[in-house]
């Protein structure tokens, strides 16, 4: 009988596991004033490949194949003007091995210096660096990585918030995102990572540093996409989003969305008929 019971019991955890919807980061998506020679610098720097390349964008991913970043083809969109973003505001972080000599390669493929190679309390090397059209990237070479991947992979995108708190909270409960570390007050930071641990989210609350108004910005200048296995049961949960826009399928058979929270992040969820990672 305890044998039986032990049978249907795990016969049932393999059904809810099964239903859940695993979602996980996709890509990073940015509008810059020339993808091609955007995509050449960080395939160059980075070393990141090509997955995709459109009439729309291009898709490239790091060595570890757990996230991509796709830069947007203008199409009579302006891209944002990141060299006026506070890098505290918002930056995109890669863990490195060695982030001095990381340093002298990518300022002479044309980044500048935003602020210099720091260790932290933990033992982490942390500097900020923006890259040749003044996206800030952060550099961490960490004492005990978060992730655990090799070589240079991007690590996560951070954001100062209103409430890092209740944004946290937002993400790991209608996203099944878990929080890998959090920190008391006054910046309350905390890193919160996806289903499967490709990549965080690093959100804090400066009161020194600027808030970005993210819903002056299109998703076609910038959006954060997540894959998922179950679309139209995520659109069904996040009721308390507003549709930036609405769900479509793609001449190639992936259906999409694009939502906002209430902080306004632009949110592509994106189910792919053939995965791109």
């Amino acid at each position: 009988m305890k044998k039986l019971i032990v049978s249907i019991a795990l016969f049932f955890s393999t059904v809810v596991v099964g239903q859940q919807n695993k979602i996980n980061f996709e890509h990073i998506a940015l509008l810059l004033p020339d993808a091609e020679k955007a995509t050449e610098w960080y395939c160059s720097n980075l070393d990141m490949k090509i997955v995709n390349k459109g009439t729309g964008s291009i898709f490239v991913t790091d060595k570890a194949k757990n996230i991509m970043f796709e830069f947007l083809i203008n199409h009579g969109v302006k891209p944002l003007n990141f060299k006026e973003i506070n890098a505290l505001s918002m930056h995109i972080a890669f863990h490195v091995r060695d982030a001095e000599k990381l340093k002298k390669k990518l300022v002479e493929s044309g980044a500048s210096i935003e602020s210099e190679l720091t260790t932290t309390d933990s033992g982490d090397k942390i500097m900020i660096l923006r890259d040749p059209w003044g996206v800030p990237l952060q550099f961490v070479e960490r004492k005990n990585p978060m992730l655990r991947f090799e070589g240079i992979y991007a690590e996560h995108i951070a954001f100062n918030v209103n409430d890092a708190v209740g944004a946290g909270k937002w993400f790991a409960d209608k996203l099944t995102m878990s929080v890998v570390k959090e920190g008391g007050a006054p910046d309350y930071g905390r890193f919160v990572a996806d289903t499967e641990k490709n990549m965080m989210l690093e959100l804090y609350q400066k009161s020194e540093v600027p808030v970005l108004n993210l819903n002056d910005i299109l998703p076609a200048q910038f959006h954060i996409a997540f894959s998922t296995d179950k679309i139209e049961m995520l659109k069904e949960k996040l009721t308390d989003c507003e549709v930036a826009q609405d769900l479509f399928t793609t001449d190639s058979g992936d259906k999409i969305i694009v939502l906002r929270n209430k902080e306004g992040f632009p949110l592509q969820f994106v189910k792919r008929k053939k995965p791109m990672l």
